[in-house]
């Protein structure tokens, strides 16, 4: 059976933001930055003083630092907009994305953030050479997916954030949702408790695509 539509995120699903961070950390660090005043800093760059957006670049993060008083060694933007020339994609992202191009009528990838950076670290990889659509999203994923559902039956969503993955199960009950475990976020409990199939890598969760279907 064919699918309609797969949805995929991008950030820890498709690509290894984890070591992008990592490293991020590292140059503010060796920058002068406390770690104290790195998190600080990261959280506020990353979603803001409310916490309920994301909006994350390197100028942003470098100008808050600055609008803060933390002093940096030196000029550190240049060396961090290196680290979006790499191509971070997971081994297995490629594998995947090539089944899901060749058995899936339509493939999107759902990112939320900063368009311009977002679409910095996309264009480091070739995941545009395998989907249908990227989407910066505007809205919460559950309607992301509405926006695009139409009367499409056979559905997969794939995304590392289990209280996303539940909004969406809530929201579409017929949709396959599954997540790609982030690695340090959610406790094995919290896992469990969500009751959405979960795996660590994108080959795991394409073999349990092919024998259990999508239903």
């Amino acid at each position: 059976m064919t699918i309609d539509q797969i949805y995929l995120d991008f950030d820890n699903t498709l690509y290894d933001t984890v070591s992008l961070s990592q490293d991020i950390t590292a140059i503010f660090l060796q920058a002068g930055l406390t770690k104290e005043q790195f998190d600080e800093t990261m959280t506020e760059a990353t979603k803001g003083k409310s916490g309920t957006f994301y909006n994350y670049s390197f100028e942003h993060h470098v100008a808050l630092c600055q609008e803060k008083g933390y002093v940096l060694s030196h000029d550190i933007l240049p060396e961090l907009s290196k680290l979006t020339e790499h191509d971070l994609s997971f081994e297995d992202t490629y594998t995947f994305l090539d089944w899901a191009r060749k058995n899936s009528k339509m493939v999107y990838v759902l990112t939320a953030g900063n368009p311009d950076f977002q679409m910095k670290k996309i264009a480091s990889t070739r995941i545009a050479e395998f989907v249908d659509d990227i989407i910066i999203c505007h809205h919460k994923k559950p309607e992301e997916v509405a926006l695009r559902k139409g009367d499409a039956k056979h559905i997969v969503f794939v995304n590392d954030k289990v209280s996303e993955n539940i909004a969406v199960k809530e929201k579409f009950s017929e949709i396959t949702v599954i997540t790609k475990r982030h690695p340090f976020r959610e406790t094995e409990e919290e896992l469990t408790d969500s009751g959405i199939p979960y795996f660590q890598t994108l080959t795991e969760i394409l073999s349990y695509i092919q024998k259990y279907g999508h239903k």
